[in-house]
């Protein structure tokens, strides 16, 4: 049987936008008109009934790919309303999957229909998919090499705090009035070594910073002594990230 997983368009449209993984648009055609597919008031645009397109195809093993034992694959698909990520054992032919008591489904007959049930194309789109995770891993370690040791454990600690912010009787910190009365000067005068560095890692949160291979500028905002320097090196990134899009 199929174990399917339905995951809600937008976090698998996400997901892929994260990695930078796109589909392959000339083999599946136009993704912009999905939203008039997912919009139930639009009669222009009626999903076909018992179809959904098989958007991408990949080896649930990367490793082994076709040459395992019983060969799986994760097909991202869309049923005119979500998108899906079903994982489904590989098959060429509707009777090779009858001979294994499958029924054949909706998406295995989309499947078998598509451009994607070949071997070489499944390799192709897995290849394809590695090479945009192994490049997300790579910003990953260089975001982690711009801490000391020290510097990335504070860093951990301070995530897992953010991420529980309430105290123990479920209510959120609240600002006190003197802090509401403080000036934007007063606050960045008076800020504390801890106040920077929280401030250094919510820059390095950003995706601008997180994205950027400029190691000089995300050296610069890690050794600021100050917040205005973290913040006039932060400028100096983007300044810079903004003329090499448009040189390209």
């Amino acid at each position: 049987m199929a174990e399917e997983q339905t995951s809600n368009k937008d976090a698998l449209d996400n997901f892929n936008k994260d990695i930078g993984f796109d589909y392959d648009t000339s083999i599946i055609g136009a993704l912009n008109k999905d939203p008039f597919y997912s919009d139930p008031d639009n009669k222009d645009f009626i999903w076909p009934e018992d179809y959904v397109r098989i958007n991408t195809v990949r080896w649930a093993d990367m490793i082994t790919g076709p040459n395992g034992a019983d060969p799986q694959i994760f097909v991202e698909s869309f049923d005119g309303v979500y998108n899906r990520f079903d994982q489904i054992p590989f098959r060429s032919t509707a009777e090779e999957y009858d001979s294994v008591g499958i029924p054949v489904s909706i998406l295995i007959k989309s499947f078998l229909e598509s451009p994607f049930n070949d071997i070489e194309m499944i390799t192709r789109e897995t290849n394809r998919f590695r090479s945009k995770l192994d490049e997300e891993e790579r910003r990953y370690r260089a975001f982690c090499e711009t801490f000391s040791g020290e510097e990335q454990r504070l860093y951990e600690e301070w995530k897992a705090n953010r991420n529980n912010s309430e105290d123990e009787f479920g209510k959120m910190d609240t600002v006190t009035e003197e802090q509401v009365s403080k000036t934007v000067w007063q606050i960045l005068s008076e800020a504390s070594t801890e106040d920077l560095f929280k401030f250094k890692l919510d820059i390095f949160e950003q995706e601008i910073v997180q994205n950027s291979e400029n190691r000089d500028l995300r050296s610069k905002i890690r050794k600021a002594k100050s917040i205005c320097e973290v913040c006039a090196a932060y400028q100096e990134l983007i300044d810079s990230e903004n003329e090499l899009k448009e040189s390209e």
